[in-house]
């Protein structure tokens, strides 16, 4: 494996995230993009459901001089989901998201015989890293998911 620009990965990673959408009438996203906007944005809700992808913390480790080191850098894929229909909770269209994100036939799901997802041969391994974490109720007709992504390189 050659070694993978920061940009080349992260745009491999976006390129997963995007592929739902948006594309007018089939796509299940309104917005993705690279550029978070706030959840409480004057053009929300026209531009509900959205995905954002931001990058994270990219941490370096060499365990000793014998080792080659090994890179891991991060990623958070953060998507709005909304319902304006009071009977329905804003968490129903998220939960479907985040599903064909990383649930079981999710885009960064690794492949059914266990090969790890590697964006397209960038990097070492590339998953959910932690918890997902979910917030609605207080945001009314708008819901928010947090995945944590971590992108494995081998060093240099």
């Amino acid at each position: 494996m050659t070694a993978s620009t920061r940009e080349a990965v992260y745009a491999a990673l976006f390129a997963l995230l995007n592929s739902l959408g948006p594309s007018p009438g089939t796509g299940a996203l309104k917005e993705c993009s690279r550029r978070l906007k706030q959840i409480d944005d004057d053009s929300f809700p026209a531009n509900l459901p959205a995905a954002y992808q931001v990058q994270d913390d990219q941490v370096y480790k060499k365990a000793s001089t014998s080792i080659p080191p090994v890179m891991m850098w991060k990623a958070q894929w953060i998507v709005y989901g909304y319902s304006a229909d009071a009977d329905v909770a804003p968490s129903t269209v998220l939960n479907n998201l985040v599903d064909a994100l990383v649930g079981p036939s999710g885009v960064l799901t690794p492949k059914a015989n266990g090969d790890s997802q590697t964006l397209g041969g960038l990097v070492t391994d590339c998953a959910v890293d932690g918890d997902v974490k979910i917030f609605e109720g207080l945001l009314g007709d708008r819901c928010v998911a947090i995945i944590p992504i971590r992108i494995l390189l081998p060093g240099f």
